[in-house]
């Protein structure tokens, strides 16, 4: 746990005054943020429209969850 601490733990707030964060500027870390929330949509949308795409394709009714 110690380890942990010291690996992650800033110094002081000069470390992070200059917008170095685990030394990327910030605006790295907000493209890295946008690209793995967007990765994440796709995966999403994908398996939901695959979901849809088998249900349509059973020829049964889609039911409700409180059918």
């Amino acid at each position: 746990m110690n380890f942990f601490l010291c690996l992650f733990a800033f110094i002081s707030n000069a470390d992070a005054a200059d917008g170095f964060v685990f030394g990327k500027h910030i605006e790295t870390w907000l493209i890295y943020t946008l690209v793995v929330l967007g990765l994440t949509l796709f995966g999403y949308m994908a398996v939901w429209g695959l979901g849809i795409l088998r249900d349509l394709k059973s020829g049964q009714s889609i039911k409700q969850p409180w059918d």
